[in-house]
């Protein structure tokens, strides 16, 4: 059984799903069923006109990728053309497989070829996918290279064999044949409808028993195949149906299948893990009412197809626990081709709580059937006064290493496993149903990196040379699976950052044109907007479009839109902003001329000045960005990082103006990006006279930076460690260290490594979240830093923390000049 307990998430959401709300007593429901035949694939009544084909795959299944799957005419197709995109699953998603000794399974699966008689590749149904080790929606990213917990295939070739296919050895790509069974001669020509695949597996003692009939749809047997020497366990966890296009260059193999039957005593149908065609929503709440943005599936044959099932999305609400009677509140249009439908709503009742129900239309109109329409609950806005707690994440990295790419444990790490939760970093079950139950917070914060670009696959780029929309959109659903269930019920804050963007490091330039040639994939080219505006312009309607008004509506030179806002709540502003978009590129004639380059540029100062002055003075305030406004990084031999564009240490002059101002304002600094821990307060004409910046450690860590000086800072207290205290970084900026969190191996230790940063064992390297308590009655800001794995044998809190530091007023004329860490309790 998997050691990740989804059950309460899972029931909680199925809850949502029927409309009840969150309510009590959750954990004593039970709905997943066993020893009944799952359906068969669920097709829409209406809507999907003959012969057209769509992306979203119904609510059953999940395609890895988006782009080379699609649903057509009551069947679902590979359509994926390219050799080296190996073992393409699409997976069950309502499936479950727990093996016990004298259990069966059962699977019955009709499938054909795309083609006719081509290539070398294979078709069936994937079992044991993640072998029992990771929940539900982990298993999704399950594809591509082999690896531990990747699952066996039971499948047909081209040519009509039968085989047994292991999935489990890292970084393989041909998967080794266990076990194989000829036709009595090859399968020259499948017939038009296609052939039965029939697999029943048997649990006897250790191992499981395999057996495997492929017939010609009217119940003559053509193949038939046993096999004993699978272990028993390995088969536990997901079901999929996989395509694999073979290594012929120009004969890919192409499968479709319809309506596949799982069933048996080994089988547990999970309705409530049915998805779409609405992905996940996200909203905020305040002084602008509601905004809300719901994200469809594509519906269409493609991301730019106007032609989509669901044209439009109703909102509806009522008050929670009034009962059955829903309101109607307004109606989007699904935007193409980012497929957002957005709603504003000014005159929100903002002091009680709703539920809410988002039931998709048809192009006519029609409303989805109930099981399509997707849930949430809007909470009521806490008083001013009122404590507020927020929780921050950054950088949560779904994967570590992706399924195109190989990996080798490098010394000093435990051995690489795939398909693993010490791989597959997200969704993170254990802390999230923490986050939801100990923390209970009131507002979200997600300061970029949302995706990865190269996680679970590398870019699909355009002939424009921009990544593909379905590309985008993938990866964000796959965000959307892990963090959905957080969003649909909290106010949510998201704003984008460079890998968002699908670049290693970007320099927005105010929109003008980057030198040298534009769209040219890979990562030499980020000064600038390199890739399209309409490429650009899908990544913010997808995360920022659920923010309240931008103060410049307008685009940019080049047609990208900016998202900057200031977003008040439960007492207290926010000032989001934009901490790359109008960053000078530091080419070298620029650096040369540092006092010329801009970093928020001249509208976010004003805004930021402007924002500041219109509060009033006992009105906590925050400024989210992406970035820190220093360069707290050393090196292995503990001498600070001289250089780093990236963060907003650089330009000097522009990033000493900015921190002016949020000085200014009384604003406390939140963000991300930088991987690593930090708590420090800037200096802007003394050493320590700026605002403070508080930055979590990543919430899925792979790459590493560290904070190791190698001589104590100045002006410590007695009993402070080390490094902490005053500093000054390779640009000049100045700041005190008051803590931090690295890794848990020192840099130096790191020499052994071929790539020193680069670190995927979990036991290596430190993922965490932030949790700030703004408390109005006690005058202060309780700032926290949670071990994302934390458990009952180890400390929830990273050493260092709590601080605690009274509310920032306008000038900091308020506060101490040292902050003590905070050694109440935090409860």
């Amino acid at each position: 059984m998997s050691p990740f307990d989804e059950s309460d998430l899972q029931r909680r959401d199925f809850l949502l799903g029927l409309g009840a709300g969150l309510g009590a007593g959750l954990g004593a429901l039970t709905f997943p069923t066993r020893r009944v035949w799952a359906q068969p694939l669920r097709e829409l009544k209406h809507g999907d006109a003959p012969g057209h084909a769509r992306v979203w795959l119904g609510q059953d299944y999940w395609g890895n990728r988006l782009q080379d799957w699609r649903w057509r005419d009551g069947r679902i197709e590979c359509v994926c053309t390219l050799p080296n995109k190996r073992l393409r699953v699409a997976h069950r998603t309502t499936s479950e497989i727990t093996a016990e000794p004298g259990g069966d399974l059962h699977v019955t699966l009709p499938l054909g070829l795309l083609d006719g008689p081509a290539g070398a590749g294979f078709g069936g149904v994937l079992l044991g996918i993640g072998a029992g080790q990771v929940n539900g929606v982990a298993q999704g990213n399950v594809f591509g290279v082999g690896g531990q917990g990747g699952g066996f295939a039971c499948v047909v070739t081209a040519d009509g064999a039968a085989r047994v296919v292991d999935n489990t050895q890292e970084n393989v790509r041909k998967p080794p044949v266990l076990a194989e069974a000829l036709p009595a001669s090859p399968l020259r020509n499948w017939p038009e409808s296609g052939l039965v695949l029939k697999v029943r597996v048997t649990w006897r003692d250790t191992h499981a028993k395999i057996r495997m009939t492929v017939n010609d749809g009217q119940g003559a047997e053509l193949t038939r195949l046993e096999h004993a020497g699978v272990p028993g366990d390995l088969l536990e966890g997901g079901v999929g149906l996989i395509s694999d296009p073979g290594d012929r260059p120009n004969q890919p193999t192409r499968f479709w299948f319809a309506a596949m039957q799982v069933g048996g005593a080994a089988h547990t149908h999970h309705p409530e893990r049915a998805q779409g065609p609405i992905a996940g929503m996200q909203y905020t709440l305040g002084q602008h009412g509601l905004a809300l943005s719901a994200q469809l599936a594509p519906t269409g044959s493609s991301a730019l197809d106007p032609r989509v099932v669901f044209a439009k999305v109703e909102l509806q609400s009522r008050p929670a626990g009034s009962g059955p009677a829903w309101r109607t509140q307004a109606v989007s249009r699904v935007s193409i081709p980012s497929h957002t439908a957005v709603f504003r709503i000014p005159d929100w009742d903002r002091k009680a709580a709703h539920e809410l129900r988002l039931v998709p239309l048809m192009a006519d109109d029609t409303p989805a059937p109930d099981a399509y329409h997707y849930a949430g609950r809007i909470a009521a806005e806490p008083e001013a006064g009122e404590d507020l707690r927020i929780v921050l994440f950054h950088c949560p990295r779904i994967m570590g290493i992706g399924n195109d790419d190989n990996y080798e444990s490098r010394p000093k790490e435990a051995a690489f496993r795939r398909f693993t939760p010490s791989n597959l970093l997200m969704p993170n079950v254990p802390s999230q149903q923490r986050i939801e139950q100990e923390h209970d917070p009131d507002l979200i914060l997600f300061t970029g990196d949302q995706i990865y670009e190269f996680v679970p696959t590398r870019v699909d780029f355009g002939e424009d040379g921009s990544p593909t929309f379905e590309d985008y959109l993938y990866k964000w659903m796959v965000f959307l699976r892990s963090f959905g269930h957080l969003t649909r019920h909290t106010p949510t804050v998201t704003i984008p950052d460079d890998h968002d963007m699908f670049l290693g490091n970007i320099w927005g330039w105010s929109g003008q044109e980057p030198r040298g040639e534009r769209g040219t994939p890979g990562y030499k080219h980020e000064f600038g907007w390199n890739f399209s505006a309409a490429f650009y312009n899908v990544v913010l309607d997808t995360q920022t479009a659920h923010l309240p008004p931008p103060v410049q509506p307008g685009p940019l030179p080049t047609g990208i839109r900016t998202y900057y806002t200031r977003l008040d709540f439960g007492g207290a502003s926010f000032a989001i902003i934009e901490g790359r978009t109008h960053k000078t590129p530091p080419y070298d004639d620029i650096v040369a001329q540092a006092a010329q380059a801009e970093l928020l540029g001249k509208d976010q100062e004003r805004f930021i000045e402007q924002w500041g002055k219109s509060l009033d003075a006992s009105t906590p305030r925050f400024v989210v960005t992406q970035t820190a406004f220093a360069n707290p990084m050393t090196e292995t031999d503990g001498s600070i990082t001289k250089t780093n564009y990236d963060s907003n240490a650089w330009p000097k002059p522009a990033r000493d103006r900015a921190v002016a101002l949020f000085k200014d304002a009384g604003a406390f600094l939140v963000g991300g990006d930088i991987h690593n821990a930090v708590f420090m307060k800037y200096g802007v004409d003394g050493d320590e006279d700026g605002p403070y910046q508080y930055i979590c450690c990543a919430y899925g860590q792979f790459f590493q930076r560290w904070w190791e000086p190698a001589q104590p800072g100045a002006d410590r207290l007695p009993g402070d460690p080390p490094f902490t205290g005053l500093y000054t970084d390779g640009e000049g900026n100045r700041f005190r260290m008051l803590a931090c969190t690295n890794a848990k191996i020192p840099f130096r230790e790191t020499g052994e490594f071929i790539i020193g940063r680069f670190i995927i064992d979990p036991a290596l390297t430190s993922s965490g979240y932030g949790v700030i308590d703004v408390r109005p009655s006690r005058g202060d800001l309780l700032i926290e830093h949670w071990d994302r794995d934390a458990d009952a044998d180890r400390p929830r809190q990273y050493e260092g923390w709590p601080v605690r530091l009274p509310i920032p007023t306008p000038g900091y004329t308020n506060l101490p000049r040292h902050v003590r860490l905070d050694a109440s309790p935090t409860r």
